[in-house]
């Protein structure tokens, strides 16, 4: 899985959320089936979901203020959504098209690092942050 976002604040009061988004086509999470929504604590990348991790789905989606603002299917209100507030929002890769020349972090483990045409070190880790 790769993190497409963090859930910023709750906005408004129907149970939406502003998306601090990690991906360049945030309108395409609507409908998506896989997503899941985990603490941040969690790192999906390396370690399957567990509780209080949750599959999840994308209810509705609009922009507020050039940014991504979302609500899910059982997440009615503010209420319920506060809890969530700085969430991680995770995509399985196999839902996720690349353009040519595009990759995902992961692949870039292992990979050397140049400098001007000289090796300074290889990709060992990434974080699962912006």
């Amino acid at each position: 899985m790769f993190l497409v976002g963090q859930l910023a604040k709750a906005q408004g009061l129907k149970g939406e959320f502003i998306l601090h988004a990690l991906t360049d086509a945030p309108e395409t999470l609507v409908g998506d089936e896989g997503l899941v929504l985990a603490p941040p604590h969690q790192n999906l990348e390396e370690a399957a979901p567990v509780a209080p991790a949750r599959p999840i789905r994308v209810r509705t989606f609009r922009m507020h203020q050039d940014r991504p603002c979302l609500s899910f299917e059982g997440i009615p209100d503010r209420t319920a959504a506060e809890p969530f507030k700085g969430w991680a929002l995770w995509r399985p890769e196999d839902r996720s098209r690349l353009a040519p020349g595009e990759s995902f972090r992961h692949d870039w483990v292992g990979c050397e690092v140049f400098h001007h045409g000289l090796k300074v070190g290889e990709v060992l880790h990434l974080e699962p942050s912006p």
